[in-house]
């Protein structure tokens, strides 16, 4: 394997409980080709976000499904693949973030994720091809 390129893979229960299991994966990546810390602390964020998208959305929160996952360094880019097969994904448009910072209950209700993980990553795909959810985060090092 070219030594530029590193790749790691891990399939986790959907229960919000193995969210942790990936991120420490993410972690020790991040730590083995040394990763600047505050760099690495976004990315945990954003996977968290994207794997209880899916537990919640995507899979409705039925533990008996698995998420595939896949981390890949190639070059300066580190880029992170999850995989499910749960309901597909019908609105990934920016959430409206129009609020009263007095009032609490007038925050959005969703998207917020989605609108963390989109400020953070430089890059955010997501496809759907033959029942199988593809979400693809990339940040450049």
């Amino acid at each position: 394997m070219n030594q530029n390129m590193i790749q790691k893979t891990l399939s986790i229960a959907s229960i919000y409980e193995k969210v942790g299991e990936a991120c420490c994966s993410l972690r020790e990546l991040c730590s083995s080709i040394e990763i600047e810390k505050k760099v690495c602390s976004e990315m945990e964020l954003c996977l968290t976000e994207a794997l209880n998208n899916v537990i919640k959305h995507a899979y409705k929160e039925d533990p008996d499904q698995k998420i595939d996952l896949t981390y890949s360094l190639k070059g300066k880019e580190l880029e992170i693949i999850i995989e499910d097969y749960g309901i597909g994904r019908t609105n990934l448009g920016e959430p409206s973030l129009i609020y009263d910072p007095e009032d609490i209950n007038s925050l959005p209700e969703g998207g917020m994720g989605l609108f963390i993980i989109k400020n953070l990553m430089d890059f955010v795909s997501y496809y759907r091809i033959e029942g199988k959810n593809t979400f693809i985060m990339r940040k450049n090092l």
